[in-house]
């Protein structure tokens, strides 16, 4: 948030409205620590392991992978996701399902938006959309409720027909749930059962559970030990910072030797992704001893590098030749901070790099203590 206009004073708000809040590990404790590896058959190890997803959908996926349910996954399912469990059964063979050594799960969360009564009701859209899945066989569209469905309201639709509104209207909310589906297909309901007779129907107090359920807004204001933080938030590489730099910096200032002094351009707190990245935030804050962190995080954390490596060696080839770095020459390629295609698109130039390397990747690094050779995701 150090570079978000609300911090700093930008064209017509010359006031801060606060001072940037912090996000540092527990210095001095052995036992803290940053991962990416997931903590998955590691609770008998490390005790409780809470899992924090924006949706109840992720964590329902996150609990049918815990549960293994890999014996219910569709080999018939044309979507790329089935592979995540298993190898599924074989097409026609009947399902047998003879769960062993299933953890004690506890959700987290009271009243009508976080507690049993909202995962009645994911477990209700499931069953809907099951319902359109199965239009694969028929080729018949139905209609979704409207109640739960708002952005399909009076419309019939094909399974096809959902995943192609979903994709084109970039209505990434109902991504697990069609993941969820695509996993298990036909089989969908008995996993669903399973789940439904497994974790919500045993109602395990937190003390007595292997595997906290949360979403981010029931985790406000608690912490446990060790968190594991689901992949359904932000990803923080996949979005374009080109486009939420408020000021636009001509070519002729683009050069090392006038750019050494951190613009405020570059922000974190992306105005279009403010509760995103606020989201994001809680969920890496409520682990008191082992946070582990999704893709979506370290996907970032290795772009940094990128930026970090490139200008770092543009320096150092330009400096020995005694030449600024060129502003016009496109580097975009090299990282996926920012991923769209065309001409004058919104892909980083030397320049720009240059900027996102002072503001962001350079201060990053020093803070995080990363030595100069070194990835971040290997420190």
């Amino acid at each position: 948030k150090e570079y978000s206009p609300q911090t700093n004073a930008y064209l017509f708000k010359p006031k801060k409205q606060w001072i940037p809040y912090r996000i540092e590990g527990a210095k001095g404790e052995e036992e803290s620590s940053v991962s990416k590896d997931s903590l998955l058959g590691k609770s008998k190890e490390v005790g409780t392991v809470t899992f924090i997803a924006r949706t109840n959908y992720a964590l329902m996926f996150k609990a049918m992978e815990i549960m293994g349910l890999g014996s219910l996954v569709d080999s018939d399912s044309d979507d790329l996701t089935s592979h995540m469990l298993g190898h599924g059964q074989e097409p026609d063979k009947p399902v047998s399902l003879h769960l062993k050594n299933v953890p004690k799960f506890h959700i987290n969360g009271k009243g009508d938006m976080s507690g049993l009564k909202r995962w009645h009701k994911t477990s209700k859209e499931i069953r809907q959309l099951f319902d359109v899945f199965e239009t694969r066989t028929t080729g018949q569209g139905i209609q979704l409720p409207e109640k739960e469905f708002p952005d399909f309201a009076q419309k019939t639709i094909t399974w096809q027909d959902f995943n192609e509104d979903c994709k084109n209207l970039e209505l990434n909310k109902y991504a697990h749930p069609i993941q969820i589906i695509s996993t298990y297909g036909k089989n969908t309901i008995t996993a669903l059962e399973a789940f439904e007779a497994e974790v919500l129907d045993k109602k395990y107090s937190a003390e007595e559970a292997d595997i906290i359920l949360t979403t981010c807004h029931s985790a406000k204001g608690l912490e446990w030990d060790h968190v594991e933080v689901c992949d359904d938030f932000i990803d923080l590489a996949s979005k374009s910072y080109k486009q939420t730099a408020p000021l636009r910096i001509g070519p002729e200032f683009l050069s090392a030797d006038v750019c050494k002094k951190p613009r405020a351009g570059w922000q974190m707190n992306m105005q279009a992704y403010g509760d995103d990245i606020n989201l994001l935030y809680v969920a890496c804050t409520r682990a008191k001893k082992t946070l582990v962190v999704p893709q979506t995080i370290t996907s970032f954390f290795a772009d940094v590098d990128v930026i970090y490596y490139l200008v770092r060696d543009m320096m150092k080839t330009t400096k020995g030749a005694g030449k600024a770095i060129p502003a016009k020459d496109d580097l975009s390629s090299y990282t996926s901070l920012n991923n769209r295609k065309g001409k004058d698109d919104g892909r980083l130039s030397k320049g720009e790099l240059w900027d996102l390397y002072n503001d962001l990747c350079k201060p990053l690094r020093e803070e995080l203590g990363v030595g100069e050779d070194d990835g971040i995701l290997n420190s």
